[in-house]
């Protein structure tokens, strides 16, 4: 909770990029706001935990979300398979899911509007996703090299799909 006796109270973007072989990680009650971006370089990354007692962010089983839920910030990279984004989840945060290597599928809740830039950047295998049916707006480079992608269905719904979103 303190370095040299001060509060810990926010992290560089690189503070966890050599952490190359990281698995848990416990975040303190007087943790500064994270997001996806600071752990795109921890691919053996597979649970995040916060203190309940943190006012900025939470974890539910693992993953990284603002206080009230409503925004995913980081999916922990060396977690595989499918994952379902908790209804109640209004966006994506930026890089939430960057570089999650192992992550095959994403179901979306229809409670999502948003995905923000680089998300879903570099998904290698990641081949399905189920979109929301309320999504409005995917922001730049969201989903850029998921190359193994094969087919999306848009909803009616959407407004903006910005540049290089796939």
């Amino acid at each position: 909770e303190t370095v040299n006796g001060y509060p810990l109270t926010g992290y560089s973007v690189s503070a966890f990029d050599t952490a190359k072989k990281l698995e848990y990680i416990k975040l303190s009650k007087v943790s500064g706001s994270l997001t996806g971006k600071h752990f795109k370089e921890t691919s053996s990354l597979k649970y995040i935990d916060v203190d309940p007692d943190n006012p900025n962010i939470s974890s539910i089983d693992g993953v990284l979300y603002n206080k009230a839920g409503t925004t995913l910030l980081a999916f922990p990279n060396g977690v595989g398979g499918s994952f379902s984004i908790p209804d109640g989840v209004k966006s994506v945060g930026q890089s939430a899911f960057y570089r999650c290597a192992y992550l095959t599928e994403v179901i979306m809740p229809n409670s999502l509007e948003a995905v923000y830039r680089e998300a879903f950047s570099l998904c290698l295998e990641m081949d399905f996703i189920r979109m929301s049916d309320n999504l409005t707006s995917i922001d730049d480079f969201a989903f850029a090299y998921c190359d193994d992608l094969r087919a999306i269905n848009l909803p009616y719904s959407l407004t903006y799909i910005g540049t290089d979103a796939f």
